[in-house]
């Protein structure tokens, strides 16, 4: 891993990084007590969203915000520096490199990247297809041949990348594999060290990360950094499972708002939680007080999702 400190002082600067005053249920169905968004970094006030359908559009704004916030350009920076050394160290011929990001939020690093390096980018979409901007800025299908070096904003449990629970494998690698690009190598811009790390590993990759959500980033950055290493300590599902057995389902029910369209996570939370949540009956007490607060029924989720992270 690489440690880069300028970014983790960006991280909280920008509110990529923030702590949080109880806990929220996170992408994937976990409790979180703090937040990683690190799509702060680009400092436009969530605009990015309007271009989750289009890589070339948020490649577009991405470089803009670069123009208008050297915070972030010098964050690109230092992620290209990294990219072209890791290039460099395994021999990769500069005609045959790319630059590669998974919808949506990897975009906005990965292109500018690309950009920055004058390498094409391949934007893989989640509905499974993927496309090339070539340097001048057309498009093209996918020439099989090429090494990508992916960027990802973001590494929890890596199965947005790769899924080794499915049969055939799914994620982003499996998608340049299948177009006949091999990874020479990954980069996130932070790990929450969830476990992503090892499943790439499986498949013989090193991930390489800019900062680590670890202990001495916590030290150093959280305003309540006992509550936040012993989150990191025990992990996420252990220490969510304790603060539901002490503190009961206060923290979450308002997650359980259907206006608040979060289905997806509150279904996931429900299937993480599923053993701890029937065994003390709060499960029952959850279900009486959304119904009662909302006049929503939580058997009507549906019983599982599949765990990926954007």
């Amino acid at each position: 891993m690489v440690s880069h400190p300028r970014i983790a002082e960006l991280l909280v600067e920008t509110g990529a990084y923030k702590d949080l005053e109880r806990p929220v249920i996170l992408t994937s169905g976990l409790l979180g007590i703090y937040y990683i968004n690190t799509e702060k970094l680009a400092q436009d006030s969530g605009e990015f969203a309007k271009y989750g359908d289009d890589s070339k559009a948020m490649i577009n704004h991405a470089y803009r915000m670069m123009q208008e916030h050297l915070s972030f350009a010098e964050v690109i920076e230092i992620i290209s520096d990294e990219v072209e050394n890791g290039f460099a160290e395994r021999g990769v011929s500069p005609n045959l490199r790319v630059i590669s990001g998974g919808q949506r939020r990897d975009w906005l690093f990965s292109g500018p990247v690309a950009r920055a390096l004058d390498y094409p980018h391949v934007s893989l979409y989640k509905d499974g297809h993927l496309y090339m901007i070539r340097p001048d800025g057309e498009t093209t299908d996918v020439i099989p041949g090429f090494y990508a070096s992916h960027v990802s904003d973001l590494l929890t449990k890596g199965s947005s990348s790769l899924d080794l629970r499915k049969i055939p494998q799914t994620g982003w690698l499996p998608m340049l594999w299948d177009a006949g690009i091999r990874v020479s190598d990954f980069s996130a811009v932070v790990t929450r060290l969830q476990g992503g790390e090892k499943v790439l590993a499986k498949a013989g990759i090193d991930a390489r990360s800019f900062v680590q959500i670890d202990e001495a980033f916590l030290r150093e950055h959280s305003k309540q950094s006992d509550v936040a290493i012993d989150y990191v300590t025990k992990g996420a599902l252990q220490w969510g499972t304790e603060h539901l057995e002490t503190h009961g389902m206060e923290a979450v029910i308002d997650a359980f708002d259907p206006s608040k369209k979060k289905d997806d996570r509150a279904a996931k939370f429900l299937a993480v939680y599923d053993q701890t949540l029937r065994s003390t009956n709060m499960r029952d007490v959850l279900r009486f007080r959304v119904l009662r607060k909302y006049d929503f029924d939580i058997d009507t989720l549906p019983s599982s999702f599949s765990q990926q992270e954007e």
